[in-house]
């Protein structure tokens, strides 16, 4: 059983998430249980993980957002040098192409305007998800949508894995249209590709709202590089001239 089945942590009904990727280390890292009555998700990682950074981002985002990520239980210290995040469970969809085309137009139009509120609240409080993608956006019934899965995020206040500041290979996107966000560096292109999949509906100023996104594209990653990681490491990717042009090509 894992460490926080102890009664103590105030988990029961634990359940591991068997579907779900066991991690390099060859424990099982995603839990469902229950915490005085609220279902929870509980992701376990080795101390040195992001899942301190994750649970910052989250608190934050959660307490004054509610309706756009899922709220924050715990987080804490296990044995073993290893660490555990619980947060609100979800009962939803995954976002896809399918969802979308099936949902009734008011519904559409809630998933749509979920996604645009949630990258404009990411801009307006300086944080860069990194994964931003249909994979890591819950649809609810009533087409409320929540984004999830905070572990690469990058943020003003939160603390920097030194993975990416050791490696700047990990600052540059993918530029992948279906999947497009990946270990990027920039959200509002991977929301831009995402809303593009309701042009056929007929959304409210949808032109309006996908120009505004697309007039982000890019602003936050450089001001990033700028403020928060050292020029010397952004210059010193091998290939970074090859990749500026490539994604300007893609776009």
């Amino acid at each position: 059983m894992p460490a926080f089945s102890n009664p103590a942590q105030g988990f029961s009904d634990i359940q591991p998430l068997s579907g779900l990727l066991e991690s390099a280390y060859g424990f099982h890292c995603y839990w469902k249980a229950v915490y005085n009555g609220v279902c929870c998700f509980i992701k376990c990682r080795k101390s040195q993980d992001s899942l301190e950074k994750e649970y910052k981002a989250l608190e934050k985002l959660s307490r004054n957002y509610p309706d756009c990520f899922p709220k924050t239980i715990m987080h804490k210290e296990l044995n073993e040098n290893r660490k555990f995040l619980a947060i609100e469970y979800i009962e939803g969809d995954i976002l896809s192409e399918y969802l979308i085309k099936n949902s009734s137009y008011d519904k559409r139009k809630k998933i749509f305007d979920s996604i645009y509120n949630i990258a404009l609240i990411l801009f307006e409080n300086k944080i860069i998800h990194r994964d931003f993608n249909c994979d890591n956006l819950m649809v609810l019934k009533d087409g409320t949508t929540k984004l999830f899965d905070f572990q690469h995020v990058v943020g003003e206040d939160l603390p920097e894995d030194e993975l990416n500041l050791k490696n700047p290979k990990r600052l540059r996107g993918t530029n992948k249209k279906l999947r497009p966000a990946p270990y990027t560096f920039d959200d509002m292109y991977s929301v831009y590709k995402i809303l593009q999949m309701f042009e056929d509906y007929n959304i409210e100023q949808y032109v309006e709202k996908i120009a505004n996104i697309k007039s982000k594209t890019g602003k936050l990653r450089n001001y990033f590089l700028k403020n928060k990681f050292p020029l010397c490491a952004y210059f010193n990717c091998k290939c970074f001239i090859f990749y500026k042009i490539y994604g300007f090509l893609q776009w």
